[in-house]
């Protein structure tokens, strides 16, 4: 199975915001959020964004290269970089450190059980009232029951550049049901078909610690 590194050192990487995150830097601003933590950073496209708009930022990944890429980054902007190395079940900051928690094509590359650990991480590390901004992954999605099934939701990617990376898939009513801590403001399916014509399917969320 390949690890997050090796991809990342392949040359993965991604430089644009996803247009959602760049959308939701408003509802930042209106909750008065300043510390922000990127959970799952990568190679640091969120980091940047969020950075550039002012907002003090700090991320976690569990790649090393995915870090040195962000970092490298962050530098040539003369950007701040706060960055650390933990897997999204272990999140090395303190109760209450963040007003909001960004995690962006991260949280289900787990099963169930390490997707909700994650998220009592997240929940854990917010503030009162702090916000998550975060995707998951659709059951709509054209991978949804391809490869290995390791239990109920989730399988082994067969095949593209996450081969061998375990996915877990939610409908709509599990996504509510993992974040029954949080009032949903916005929770909505991103969807798109590529050139292959295999669908895209991704719940964008913005909640709120209750």
């Amino acid at each position: 199975m390949p690890t997050w590194d090796a991809i990342y050192a392949e040359g993965f990487a991604i430089t644009e915001p996803l247009p959602w995150v760049a959308h939701s830097t408003a509802a930042l601003r209106e909750a008065g959020a300043r510390e922000v933590l990127d959970l799952g950073c990568g190679t640091g496209r969120h980091l940047v964004w969020l950075a550039r708009q002012g907002f003090s930022v700090r991320g976690t990944d569990i790649a090393p290269h995915g870090l040195r890429h962000s970092h490298a980054w962050l530098e040539r902007e003369g950007l701040p970089s706060h960055l650390a190395l933990a897997d999204m079940r272990g999140v090395p900051f303190a109760d209450a450190t963040f007003d909001a928690v960004l995690s962006i094509h991260v949280l289900y590359h787990a099963t169930r059980a390490g997707l909700e650990q994650a998220l009592a991480e997240v929940r854990r590390v917010l503030r009162p009232h702090g916000l998550f901004i975060g995707t998951f992954l659709s059951t709509r999605t054209w991978k949804h029951g391809e490869g290995e099934q390791l239990e109920p939701a989730t399988f082994v990617q067969p095949r593209g550049p996450e081969a061998g990376v375990p996915h877990h898939y939610s409908d709509e009513a599990e996504v509510r049901a993992l974040l029954a801590a949080f009032s949903i403001s916005d929770l909505h399916l991103d969807e798109f078909t590529d050139e292959a014509g295999d669908l895209h399917s991704h719940w964008e969320v913005v909640a709120r610690l209750r």
